[in-house]
């Protein structure tokens, strides 16, 4: 998911933020899922998901992420409400988050939905 949005990222320059806005929404995204991490310490979301995040802060730009981000949540979420529903004895019904993420990044980019 990441390697495809990074490919496109480089071949479409028309969705390219300025670097600024890049950067400050690494920034703002990072220090967002790393809140959490360490809120968590580790439980709710992983080492990947900071990255993840990071990455896509950078692509969408800061004024944009929010809303990419918050889809990924969204699906996630959907996801997991099926999930618990199909499979309620399961005891462990964690869904990765990464995923979703990548997920959301790569249909807000190519459809370009922003």
């Amino acid at each position: 998911g990441t390697a495809a949005i990074s490919l496109l990222f480089f071949v479409d320059k028309n969705h390219s933020p300025s670097i600024v806005s890049a950067v400050l929404g690494a920034c703002i995204t990072l220090g967002f899922f790393l809140w959490q991490y360490v809120l968590s310490r580790g439980q709710w979301i992983g080492g990947g998901d900071l990255w993840v995040g990071a990455f896509l802060g950078f692509v969408f730009g800061w004024s944009h992420v929010v809303i990419v981000v918050a889809a990924g949540y969204g699906l996630a979420a959907f996801v997991s409400f099926i999930r618990v529903f199909m499979f309620p004895a399961k005891k462990y019904n964690l869904v990765p988050l990464g995923g979703f993420l990548c997920l959301s990044g790569t249909l807000f980019f190519l459809f370009d939905l922003l």
